[in-house]
């Protein structure tokens, strides 16, 4: 059998891996903000919070769904040419094995909820879609590094969303359409990448109940550190359905739509490099992770300063302009959650070590973490209500990125950044500080258009003497002998 050849991927491919994925997710979140700010006016708060609910119990069992059988299946075509076919048909099966009980969990969360009858009902419909996700076979796209065919569903699956939304939603009551206009658009998304799959790759052959229940072993410790990583993506809009009015849920859930947009490109441009992390890891161990990580780190932090803080002094005027004056109460819990883009950066690259070299420890430290989150949620958010969550989550984001950290030391400690780039770093955080100060005479369209500018000044600045020896060391990467799975 054939197998792929190690080392990094050449600067090309990633770049285009993660361009395709970051504009993919760019478009799509562009059509989800029309999407949402249609729903938004029309809805208003206290249906969104409905709808809002449904969309975070969907995140959770599409979590449960793929957990660490995705990255499993990821870690396999990435480093050999096998039977793709039977790989894909023993994912969808371990998936669904993972979805049943988790489903159950999902209607006992609903149970819990007191508010009005519509709501479990709405909520439930749109969390059931999630069913469909082990069929886009997102692994093979990933694994095979040909990213577009997931920026592809993507972009189909939100546009479906996006215009079914603007066409059928015109007030209130239509918030009982809104399961089934979600459903229209996850449907979209899965069949063209089954179609795909099917030219790519091949056909979808059966699999053998062997693998199934390897497969089921093997995953067990990814599955719980990525669901317990991800649920630190909406778990606050579920704890605060708990304790809150719908129309609170509302609020801080359009609120968080910008803070998630930056934390989830962050996820996406770590998904691109994982099959580099993955093979340079099994060849290099110890140097490549420290060469990968003195590479990267630096995008992840001035990136998500320069978004952070530009966008929480213009948090308010973004908010009334996307979703409108009702959602400018959001404003105080949006600068909070902003904060959490430079801290999932950097423990997302982290985590590439960790799901290559220690899994187990990537595990328990994302259970560790939403351990700590989820009580700090219980204990914040009856007190001190949404603001009370949103200082809970960034706590967490904090807490995940130290034990991920001890977790990696060994591989991360030989970590070295360029002066230039720490010197610029330094430079453009001052800038910033300067600019804050200096928009408060300005007005709400002067305002934004300066944290756009200045942001992408002060985020890439500091990147681009560092750019030549990126490129040169990704280029210079030379394959190694053929990788074991």
């Amino acid at each position: 059998m054939r197998r792929m050849s190690g080392g990094v991927s050449s600067l090309r491919t990633i770049l285009g891996n993660a361009g395709a994925l970051v504009i993919a997710e760019v478009v799509g979140r562009c059509l989800t903000f029309f999407a949402i700010a249609h729903l938004s006016r029309r809805l208003g708060p206290e249906s969104m919070g409905m709808v809002e609910l449904g969309l975070g119990i969907f995140g959770f069992l599409s979590l449960v769904a793929l957990g660490g059988v995705e990255v499993l299946a990821t870690r396999r075509v990435a480093r050999r040419q096998g039977d793709i076919g039977r790989v894909a048909t023993t994912q969808i099966a371990v998936a669904w094995l993972w979805t049943t009980p988790a489903a159950a969990m999902a209607l006992l969360l609903l149970a819990t909820f007191n508010h009005p009858p519509p709501t479990a009902l709405i909520a439930g419909a749109i969390g059931a879609t999630a069913l469909l996700s082990p069929f886009a076979l997102r692994f093979a796209f990933q694994g095979r590094e040909q990213m577009d065919g997931i920026a592809l569903g993507s972009l189909l699956g939100q546009a479906v969303w996006t215009a079914s939304v603007l066409f059928f939603v015109r007030e209130p009551s239509d918030v009982r359409l809104v399961p089934m206009l979600w459903a229209a658009g996850e449907f979209s998304r899965v069949s063209l990448m089954l179609t795909l799959f099917g030219r790519r790759f091949g056909r979808l052959k059966r699999t053998r109940g062997r693998a199934v229940r390897a497969w089921l072993t093997a995953s067990a410790a990814m599955s719980i550190g990525r669901v317990a990583r991800g649920l630190l993506y909406f778990v606050d809009v579920l704890v605060l359905g708990l304790f809150a009015p719908l129309e609170v849920v509302g609020l801080y859930a359009v609120g968080l739509r910008i803070p998630l947009f930056l934390v989830s490109s962050t996820t996406l441009v770590n998904r691109a490099l994982f099959p580099s992390f993955s093979r340079v890891l099994r060849e290099e161990s110890v140097p490549g992770a420290a060469r990968l990580l003195g590479m990267t780190a630096p995008a992840a932090i001035s990136l998500g300063l320069a978004s952070a803080i530009t966008l929480a002094v213009a948090g308010e005027d973004f908010l009334v302009l996307l979703f409108g004056a009702p959602y400018a109460a959001a404003a105080p819990w949006f600068a909070i959650l902003l904060f959490r883009a430079p801290l999932a950066g950097l423990s997302g690259l982290l985590r590439m070590v960790l799901w290559v070299e220690r899994p187990r420890r990537e595990a328990s430290g994302a259970v560790l973490a939403t351990t700590v989150t989820l009580v700090l949620l219980v204990t914040l958010t009856p007190t001190l209500g949404a603001g009370g969550s949103a200082a809970a989550m960034l706590i967490g984001e904090a807490v995940l990125l130290v034990v991920y950290l001890r977790a990696a030391w060994t591989w991360a400690r030989g970590t070295r950044f360029d002066g230039n780039w720490q010197v610029l770093q330094g430079v453009a955080l001052l800038s910033l500080a300067v600019w804050a100060s200096w928009t408060a005479g300005l007005d709400s369209t002067a305002t934004m258009v300066s944290a756009v500018v200045v942001g992408a000044v002060t985020g890439f600045g500091p990147l681009l003497p560092g750019l030549a020896r990126l490129r040169r060391s990704l280029s210079g990467a030379r394959p190694e002998s053929d990788q074991s799975v």
